[in-house]
């Protein structure tokens, strides 16, 4: 019994890593994704040697919401008002992750 439910979990594990698996781009979450990172891009690309960008509130929300992974700024009454560069890489990671192009 415990041998086979290791091997349902190692299946179940391999699976969900597979492309047929991961949801579309092109949902209407993935579009959500999509415009979300390009205003993100778009802050980090204009001064990318910074490592702190400000003034994306609600795209930072949408974010920690959506991927689980915090912002390091700190919260205000509006929400965290900034990002690190290693943050919006983490959200690029977990988006290459779970959608497919």
């Amino acid at each position: 019994m415990r041998n086979s439910i290791f091997w349902v979990i190692v299946i179940f594990s391999l699976a969900s890593s597979c492309t047929i698996f991961k949801r579309s781009a092109n949902s209407e979450l993935g579009i959500r994704f999509k415009d979300n990172f390009s205003v993100l891009d778009s802050v980090v690309n204009e001064n990318p040697t910074k490592n702190k960008y400000f003034n994306c509130p609600m795209q930072i929300d949408f974010m920690e919401e959506y991927t689980g992974i915090p912002a390091d700024g700190d919260g205000t009454l509006i929400g965290r008002i900034w990002f690190s560069k290693k943050t919006w890489e983490a959200w690029h990671r977990w988006y290459n992750k779970h959608y497919r192009k």
